[in-house]
């Protein structure tokens, strides 16, 4: 989908990160990372609203009492890295990721020690939205 045309700001993977045309996920977040932290979550999701109210806090809270540096969500059925909310100090440590080759967003969480919260009070908010079918079958 394009997604500039729509109307939305879209960043194109820097290829000096990791010499590739299309990075991924990480490389976006490394792109996009706020000096503050960074909250992230797929631009394939059925609406906007679908997003629970209170997320950001949600994974806030738990990203503080657990100690971490990263948070993500858990639908109840499966990890959702795609919905996070990460401290920038990870910056460094994403780039080397990135330069090593990971590219998948659970894979690197795991491996940084993220902490997993718990949204099985909402897994509508986890649909993802891949294709026209997708999109007939969840908009109903």
């Amino acid at each position: 989908m394009d997604y500039a045309r729509l109307g939305h700001r879209v960043i194109a993977d820097d290829r000096t990160v990791t010499n590739e045309d299309f990075s991924g996920p990480l490389a976006g977040v490394f792109e996009r990372a706020d000096p503050r932290a960074t909250r992230i979550r797929p631009g394939r999701t059925l609406r906007r609203t679908a997003t629970p109210i209170g997320s950001a806090q949600r994974l806030l809270i738990a990203l503080q009492k657990n100690g971490t540096h990263a948070a993500y969500a858990h639908d109840g059925q499966r990890p959702q890295p795609a919905f996070a909310l990460l401290n920038t100090d990870l910056r460094s440590g994403l780039r080397n990721a990135l330069h090593s080759g990971t590219r998948k967003m659970e894979t690197w969480l795991t491996g940084i020690g993220a902490c997993l919260v718990d949204f099985s009070d909402c897994p509508q908010a986890f649909v993802n939205i891949n294709a026209p079918d997708d999109l007939r079958i969840h908009s109903s």
